[in-house]
């Protein structure tokens, strides 16, 4: 923070926090018939949706946004 205020004497320096989070549903792992002693076979499709949440904050104003 010094080195930019001493860069930039004119300019106002802001400090901000930011934080992210990713939620995500899991795929679901279900039950299927098979032969005794032998795997069941899967199609391999793994289906995964998820949500990036960012969030900003200004300490020293007390302010937030995302």
């Amino acid at each position: 923070m010094a080195e930019l205020r001493r860069g930039h004497p004119d300019k106002e320096v802001e400090r901000w926090c930011e934080d992210e989070a990713r939620l995500g549903l899991k795929p679901v792992a279900r039950r299927v018939w098979a032969l005794a002693g032998r795997r069941p076979a899967s199609n391999g499709r793994h289906k995964f949706e998820s949500l990036f949440v960012y969030g900003f904050a200004h300490p020293r104003a007390g302010a937030a946004g995302s």
